[in-house]
């Protein structure tokens, strides 16, 4: 068995990644595949974004906001980015505050 050539810590790696790939497998049913992982997106893979875009940077004279971008599988857990390639990422920045300071506050 693949454990027992290359260690439980593995076979129980491989074992998570062929859950999150196979979702109706009912824990592996104690047994664990012996191919190793794909690199195949998980299946519903998405963006997902973690909150509203942060206040802005600065109150005049153009700032940022930003906002925490995920890759997700179906469950919510987080992936790895290349998982959600496919998609257009949401942006995580945005401009702000794009009003001229006043005079009273450049240069300070």
């Amino acid at each position: 068995p693949l454990g027992a050539a290359v260690g439980a810590p593995l076979q129980d790696k491989i074992c998570e990644h062929y859950k999150l790939q196979r979702p109706d497998a009912i824990a592996c049913r104690g047994q664990c595949p012996t191919q190793t992982p794909t690199t195949e997106p998980p299946v519903g893979s998405q963006w997902r974004l973690e909150n509203k875009f942060s206040p802005c940077s600065v109150t005049c004279g153009g700032g940022n906001r930003t906002r925490a971008v995920r890759c997700t599988d179906h469950y919510g857990k987080t992936i790895g980015d290349r998982f959600c390639a496919a998609q257009p990422r949401p942006h995580g920045v945005e401009s702000c505050a794009y009003v001229k300071c006043p005079p009273y506050l450049v240069n300070l």
